[in-house]
């Protein structure tokens, strides 16, 4: 019949409790014996971790065999198969007399066959990790850099338009001074023919400034707008320049 690993735990304790009792000749806490029964007491309440910790202590004191047996059966509750391998094995040569040993021996090759399966498979983990690795750095030597965006240069038209605007209006300001001055010239001028000669000159001019200043200023504002939108879809209007309802504006 087998038993629970906590049961043969504590069957183990029971058998051997007189003899350890006779073998151990301290009675204080940190005595053999003691520290024995508090690993029990810690190995039947899941605490693998401090079970191992006082069997450890107790084998430093005075090294029992059985002491490494339930070493390894808390080893193996804490997950520690390398270290319960370990433990069996000591136990196998120090103990004299083992009835049990053959299925001790099948517990380390069990032990020793999933060490090995869980080192196969950190292995397989690790080289295939390795595998995509090389693989990405392969496909980015192969995949050349995108290149680099291409740069709009801004047309020069919509200023050289501007320029045009600022030509006209220009021509529209000789125009309205040629027109102050035939105007000048009527009030001045005693003859009645030549004063509306001169008067209708000075209307001729005044309709041809105001003529060019109206055309002028619509080919300057068109050629402005025009030449933003450029600058806006190349990319390099500056910040502080903006196009807004009322017209081009500056930010500060």
């Amino acid at each position: 019949m087998r038993y629970p690993p906590r049961v043969r735990f504590a069957l183990v304790l029971g058998l051997l409790l007189v003899p350890v009792t006779a073998t151990f000749a301290q009675d204080d806490a940190e005595s053999p014996q003691a520290l024995f029964r508090q690993s029990a007491d810690a190995y039947r309440a899941g605490d693998f971790a401090e079970a191992a910790a006082l069997l450890k202590r107790a084998y430093a004191i005075e090294p029992i065999p059985i002491l490494q047996y339930n070493l390894a059966r808390a080893l193996e509750g804490l997950g520690d198969d390398e270290g319960a391998i370990a433990a069996y094995r000591l136990y196998l040569e120090e103990a004299e007399a083992i009835e049990d040993r053959g299925s001790i021996e099948a517990r380390i090759e069990t032990l020793e066959r999933q060490v090995g399966e869980r080192e196969e498979l950190a292995a397989a983990a690790a080289a295939s990790e390795a595998r995509e690795r090389e693989a990405r750095a392969a496909a980015e030597e192969r995949t050349p850099p995108p290149p680099p965006p291409e740069v709009r240069e801004p047309s020069v038209v919509p200023w050289i338009v501007a320029g045009a605007g600022v030509l006209v209006v220009g021509g529209g300001v000789v125009f309205g001074v040629l027109a102050s001055g035939a105007h000048d010239d009527a009030l001045a001028e005693p003859v009645h023919q030549e004063r509306v000669d001169l008067r209708d000159r000075s209307e001729n001019y005044a309709l041809g400034a105001n003529v060019m200043f109206g055309v002028g200023g619509a080919i300057v504002l068109a050629g402005a707008i025009w030449g933003l939108i450029d600058l806006l879809r190349s990319g390099e209007v500056d910040e502080d320049r903006a196009v807004g309802p009322g017209g081009l504006r500056l930010r500060f």
